[in-house]
């Protein structure tokens, strides 16, 4: 739908009913479930950083950091958290200062680690999710172009 344009944008009511999110009794808008990587990159992929979403990028961005702090055991065998990670730090859409905090969430507290892990975007610029310069018609394309049969 992000492809179509401004024109059929949904409005950030209709994405907290759809994604179910829900405000509290002090008015803070949550989740109504533990979102999982795929709801995060979706929403972070629609809503990319339009001034329009703010409520919801904080409150991903919050999910985000839970969602790595949160992990019982090792952090790094948590295939989930480690994609998360990886999508984050070269998401387009978040800053430097946030990527900082989601690799200290994660146990990266080097300074110097830090700048290695989130400038290697200029390196490899998507991980899991192709962030920009994604088009919806060439996707399809490809898809029937490997069909097995």
């Amino acid at each position: 739908m992000q492809q179509l344009g401004r024109d059929y944008s949904l409005s950030p009511e209709l994405l907290i009913k759809y994604f179910g999110l829900k405000r509290s009794n002090n008015n803070i808008l949550e989740f109504d479930f533990i979102p999982n990587y795929f709801v995060i990159t979706v929403l972070l992929f629609y809503i990319r950083d339009a001034k329009a979403y703010v409520e919801i990028t904080d409150l991903i961005k919050s999910c985000i950091i839970n969602k790595i702090e949160n992990i019982d055991g090792e952090k790094g065998l948590d295939t989930e958290v480690v994609l998360l990670l990886f999508d984050v730090l070269v998401c387009p859409y978040l800053d430097s200062k946030f990527k900082r905090k989601a690799l200290n969430a994660f146990g990266v507290t080097n300074q110097q680690q830090q700048d290695h892990l989130i400038s290697f975007k200029k390196k490899q610029k998507y991980w899991f999710t192709k962030w920009d310069n994604f088009n919806f018609l060439d996707e399809i394309e490809a898809k029937i172009a490997h069909e097995p049969y």
